[in-house]
């Protein structure tokens, strides 16, 4: 599997090569790349995610965790209040 982390922030390069950010001698993520830098490759590409058909989930680790949207629910069941 190829990790590639995705960030606003350009400091993420760096931290990428920092020991703690490894197990075992081998890096946690493979690759960093900015938002921007998705941005750009999205549209040299010419993807436009309006047209995209839909399709099945992706699952190599095995099911999807729900934490984030239960994050949001409960957010909102509680008045937003944290």
């Amino acid at each position: 599997m190829f990790v590639v982390s995705v960030m606003p922030c350009v400091a993420k390069k760096s931290e990428k090569t920092r020991e703690e950010m490894k197990n075992n001698e081998l890096d946690n993520v493979d690759a960093v790349i900015t938002t921007r830098e998705l941005a750009r490759m999205i549209k040299q590409a010419n993807i436009n995610f309006a047209e995209l058909e839909d399709s099945e989930f992706d699952s190599p680790m095995g099911e999807a965790s729900r934490s984030g949207s239960n994050i949001w629910s409960n957010r909102r069941s509680n008045g937003g209040s944290t």
